[in-house]
């Protein structure tokens, strides 16, 4: 096998076997592109004691295919036989019941380790994927999460609706539809239920409009007529109850034309 030939199937196999066998912490995230899940098995792999970590055959020869590291000489076994050696397999046979039993328990104690290995990468990745979107500020930083994480294959980073302004703020929600809930919940812990204000009561400087925030009602009159001067966009946003001074209008007309102009 060569290196070209490892398949992210193998790769995330042999990583699960460095995370139960090296005890990594934290755990090496099997959700990560392939590039990136090859970088840090050959780091884990600094790691191995070929002569006291055990791994399958299949695990050694990807491995050996990433050049990380290589198995271990086996030791020759004489075949030279004789009397005694019978002897002794015969009392090896009779020893193959408790053998057995120590080999069942062997196996459960694997199940159990392995089980709770699988846990710890679970519970590394929700903290790991929430922590870096919550540090993700910028758009190219957005964009390289994306890149990075299996979870947002189906996001496309060089639509048009990712570009301008709104941007960052479309691509953060799409972000946050693709992730699982217990990852959402980390990022954006349910709020508490609000309580309706009285009609009269909305359209407060910093405060929602109608239900909205300013920028949704900026952007609906500039989709709405895209060639909209500064003057008019602030008398439609003094007819919704709102406000916004001149220089922020002026850049939401530019970007959002702008964007707009991309699409047609």
């Amino acid at each position: 096998m060569e290196e070209k030939d490892v398949t992210k199937t193998e790769l995330k196999k042999v990583a699960k076997e460095l995370n139960d066998q090296l005890g990594l912490e934290p755990p090496i995230l099997l959700d990560l592109k392939a590039s990136a899940l090859k970088v840090k098995v050959v780091e884990a792999a600094t790691l191995i004691d070929p002569k006291e970590d055990a791994f399958s055959d299949a695990a050694w020869e990807i491995l050996e295919a990433l050049g990380a590291c290589a198995r271990p000489e086996s030791e020759e076994v004489e075949d030279d036989t004789n009397a005694d050696d019978v002897e002794e397999d015969e009392d090896e046979d009779e020893d193959e019941p408790e053998e057995e039993e120590a080999d069942e328990d062997a196996e459960a104690t694997e199940d159990v380790e392995g089980a709770a290995a699988d846990v710890a990468v679970e519970e590394a990745l929700v903290s790991t994927l929430a922590s870096d979107f919550k540090e993700a500020k910028k758009l190219i930083d957005l964009k390289k999460l994306v890149q990075e994480w299996d979870i947002f294959s189906e996001i496309d980073i060089a639509a048009p609706c990712y570009a301008g302004l709104s941007g960052p703020r479309k691509l953060r929600a799409d972000m946050l539809e693709c992730m699982p809930e217990e990852v959402r919940n980390q990022i954006e812990p349910k709020p508490v239920a609000k309580i309706e204000k009285a009609p009269g009561a909305e359209g407060t400087k910093r405060g929602p409009v109608g239900g909205k925030p300013k920028w949704q009602h900026m952007c609906e009159i500039i989709v709405e007529n895209p060639k909209i001067t500064v003057d008019e966009a602030i008398v439609k946003m003094t007819e919704r109850g709102a406000s916004m001074s001149r220089n922020v209008v002026s850049i939401y007309i530019r970007e959002i034309g702008y964007t707009l102009s991309l699409v047609k």
